[in-house]
C-alpha cells in the first residue's frame, strides 16, 4: 500500500478483468499476489465479453474483489475495452450503444476510485477521410469527458500501434493524438511508448508529447517486432534517453507507470527491472 503524496512517479502493472469468476481466481494465485505486492499503482483492463454495461449490476462485488487483490490504498487506473469496443465506429445506429458501454466503464472506474479511465480511439473503414474519423471521435470524447467530470474521473485517450488493415487505427501517430487533445478540452493522455516504436513514430517521443495532459505511461519491452514483452536484455528501447525528460516536464503528478507486460512472471521481473533502471537514471542525473 502506497501513499501518493510527494511522489513524482508510481510504478505498477495491470490485471485483466474479464469476469468476476475469472478475476477471483487471481486471489488464490500466489504469483498474482506477489505482483500486487510490488505494485505502487495498478491498471485494471476492464473487458467483459458481454460488454462492461453488463457488469454494472455487479459493481459492488467488483470493487470488493479488485481491492482484495490490489489493496485499498493502491491507486487504480482503468483501461477501457478494446476487443469488443470501437469508439471510432461510424455507425449512427450503434452510437448510443458505444457511448453506453464507455459510460458504464467510467461508472465502474468511479466506484473503484480510479484516477483515470482510458480508451483507444479505435478503428474506422479505410475509405473514410481522417478528418471524418476525427469529427466522430471528438464528438464522442467530448461527451465522455463531460460524463467523467460528473463522476470525478479523468477520461484519457491512449496512442495505439499502427497495424495496416481495411479498418485503419486512429491515434497511432502523435500528430493524430495531438489533434484530438487540441479539440477536446479536458481530455487527458496515456502514452504507450512501445506503440510509438512499433508504429515507427519514435521521433515524437520527446518533441511532440503533450506533457500537460499526460497522466500515465505504458512501459514494456519491444524487441523490434513484438511489444508487451518483458523489459530485459531483448528490449531495444533505451528508456534513459527520454524518461527523465518526460518525468521532469509532466505537470500531472504522480505520473503512473504501468508495466504492461503479458505474463505474471514476466511482469514481476519487468517491474523490478524498471525500478532498477530508474534508480540508475536518478543517480546519473545527480
Amino acid at each position: 500500500m502506497v501513499s501518493e503524496k510527494n511522489r513524482e512517479i508510481l510504478i505498477g502493472g495491470f490485471f485483466a478483468f474479464y469476469s468476476l469468476e475469472e478475476f477471483r481466481k487471481l486471489l488464490n494465485n500466489k504469483l498474482a499476489r506477489k505482483c500486487a505486492e510490488t505494485m505502487e499503482f495498478c491498471e485494471i483492463w476492464l473487458e467483459n465479453a458481454r460488454g462492461n454495461f453488463d457488469l454494472l449490476n455487479q459493481k459492488n462485488e467488483i470493487v470488493e474483489t479488485v481491492l482484495s487483490l490490489v489493496g485499498e490504498e493502491t491507486p487504480i487506473g482503468i483501461h477501457g475495452p478494446i476487443l469488443n469496443f470501437n469508439l471510432a465506429n461510424p455507425s449512427l445506429a450503434l452510437e448510443k450503444a458505444i457511448l453506453r458501454e464507455a459510460k458504464a466503464t467510467i461508472d465502474i472506474g468511479e466506484a473503484l476510485g480510479a484516477s483515470y479511465v482510458l480508451f483507444h480511439a479505435g478503428n474506422a473503414p479505410f475509405y473514410l477521410k481522417r478528418r471524418e474519423v476525427e469529427d466522430i471521435l471528438v464528438s464522442r470524447l467530448e461527451s465522455l469527458v463531460k460524463y467523467g467530470k460528473k463522476k470525478k474521473v479523468r477520461v484519457a485517450v491512449e496512442n495505439v500501434p499502427y497495424v495496416p488493415s481495411l479498418s485503419e487505427p486512429y491515434g497511432s501517430s502523435m500528430k493524430e493524438i495531438e489533434r484530438i487533445l487540441k479539440n477536446v478540452e479536458g481530455l487527458y493522455f496515456v502514452l504507450d511508448v512501445p506503440h510509438l516504436f512499433a508504429g515507427k513514430d519514435k521521433e515524437a517521443i520527446i518533441k511532440k508529447i503533450h506533457v500537460k495532459r499526460l497522466v500515465a505511461m505504458h512501459i514494456h519491452g519491444f524487441d523490434g517486432i513484438r511489444d508487451h514483452v518483458a523489459i530485459d536484455e531483448n528490449n531495444i528501447i533505451d528508456y534513459s534517453e527520454f524518461l527523465p525528460v518526460l518525468i521532469q516536464k509532466a505537470e500531472n503528478k504522480p505520473l503512473y507507470f504501468n508495466v504492461e507486460v503479458v505474463g505474471l512472471r514476466e511482469m514481476l521481473r519487468s517491474i523490478k527491472n524498471l525500478k532498477k533502471m530508474l534508480e540508475k537514471m536518478c543517480k546519473a542525473s545527480k
